[in-house]
């Protein structure tokens, strides 16, 4: 991978610091309290106290983190993300003698969940068909490679990406029938009933109770068992590089950007559940004010009131689709080669508006 590289600076390593919510808040407000201590009762079932703001909390506890890491571990700073739905930050280990000969670079939080819904999603997606483990870390490299998974540029994230990889094995991944649905609907599959259940929204749990439902998934919790024995002895007609194949062509000339929602729990091809995002634009080619999709509605299947594709924007949706006509064309044919597929992006040197920027958005007055 070359040093100058957008992939070059994306991390693949993601630490998690799971502290109880009473004790952060204790922590935070200068409160020491003892592990044996009963919370108040206005803090009991994972709640926060009246006039506490989560998410400041989160935030305040992963700069005290940060702080103790690099004025005394020897890490370095690299970028903050706190904009996005879980606040991280993006620090440099350095290299140990014996262990690593490289520095590495990983995103650091507190109390972050998805982490642990993408190991969990990827973890029952392997025991069901491996293919689907193998192509998800297929798109997830090709999405780095080209700079299309950094949420704070407004792209998908890695788990979006896993996501959407799913939605294809469980509507376009066989266009013949021979395999039938190579992945069922989540809701039949029944990942975990409480990570599933209509209401969950990271409110009724802890996330330390969601650590110790993503971290432990067994097949009698999820529901797997059939599936595996309905599945075993099945032809596997189609290849990792096959399906690959296949996803890019349908998410780049099937797939109705805007238009679609992604559902695994539906498990089939459909609106979306609300409307996607909108921003308003002006189209310096015509000189008009327009108002376009800033990106797709994909339901992150834990948490169903919330859309993974929320961070995007209209110029990195355009990239996206981009990207994938690129690497479409490029799976055209005998020829195709895995080393162009991946063939890492660099920021262009220029100035100006352009791939990436190619509308001027409006100022909301």
């Amino acid at each position: 991978m070359q040093g100058t590289s957008f992939a070059a600076a994306m991390p693949e390593v993601d630490i998690i610091v799971s502290i109880d919510q009473d004790m952060l808040v204790a922590w935070q407000l200068g409160k020491p309290r003892g592990l044996d201590s009963p919370a108040p009762a206005s803090e009991e079932a994972g709640a926060f106290p009246e006039g506490v703001d989560a998410k400041k909390m989160q935030k305040s506890a992963i700069r005290s983190f940060t702080d103790r890491l690099v004025s005394q571990g020897g890490f370095k700073f690299r970028r903050s993300a706190f904009r996005g739905q879980e606040p991280k930050v993006t620090l440099l280990a350095p290299m140990v003698s014996g262990v690593f000969d490289q520095p590495i670079l990983f995103d650091f939080s507190v109390n972050s969940t998805t982490p642990l819904y993408s190991a969990a999603l990827l973890a029952e997606c392997c025991r069901m068909d491996v293919r689907a483990h193998e192509l998800i870390i297929l798109v997830r490299r090709w999405a780095k490679n080209r700079g299309i998974c950094h949420v704070a540029k407004g792209h998908l994230s890695p788990y979006a990406w896993s996501v959407l990889v799913v939605y294809f094995l469980q509507v376009a991944a066989c266009p013949d029938k021979a395999e039938g649905q190579l992945l069922p609907a989540l809701q039949d599959v029944q990942l975990s009933s409480l990570l599933l259940a209509p209401d969950f929204a990271g409110v009724s749990a802890s996330a330390t109770d969601k650590t110790k439902i993503c971290a432990e998934p067994t097949l009698s919790q999820s529901g797997l068992t059939s599936e595996l024995e309905a599945s075993e002895g099945r032809p596997e007609t189609q290849s990792v590089a096959e399906l690959m194949r296949d996803l890019l062509h349908f998410y780049a000339h099937e797939f109705q950007w805007g238009e679609e929602g992604v559902s695994l729990r539906r498990g089939s091809r459909g609106p979306p559940r609300t409307s996607p995002p909108r921003e308003v634009w002006v189209n310096e080619s015509t000189g008009r004010t327009e108002s376009v999709v800033a990106g797709p509605y994909i339901e992150d299947p834990f948490e169903p009131r919330r859309n993974l594709g929320e961070c995007m924007t209209a110029p990195s949706l355009a990239r996206l689709q981009e990207e994938l006509a690129r690497a479409a064309e490029l799976c055209v044919g005998k020829a195709a080669s895995l080393e162009r597929l991946l063939e890492p992006w660099a920021p262009p040197e220029r100035s100006g508006a352009g791939l990436d920027e190619p509308l001027q958005q409006v100022q909301a007055q």
